[in-house]
């Protein structure tokens, strides 16, 4: 299974302005900003305290923030 954090990571490398997201109804993101927002989260994660192979719960809309979380 490919990691979506790595898809990211190497789509902002290839692609950075191209869109990675796009939501039916509105709101997109480019890999660069996906791969900038994931990274950011998963810092908020960890200075909070969270782990890697932590269990969390996320609750979240359809939104291109909820793939920047998961």
């Amino acid at each position: 299974m490919t990691r979506l954090d790595l898809i990211a990571a190497r789509g902002a490398e290839r692609w950075p302005d191209k869109p990675a997201i796009a939501v039916p109804g509105g709101g997109s993101m480019t890999y660069a900003e996906l791969d900038r927002a994931a990274s950011a989260f998963a810092g908020v994660l960890r200075r909070r305290g969270a782990s890697a192979g932590a269990r969390l719960v996320l609750a979240n809309c359809n939104t291109p923030a909820f793939f920047a979380a998961f």
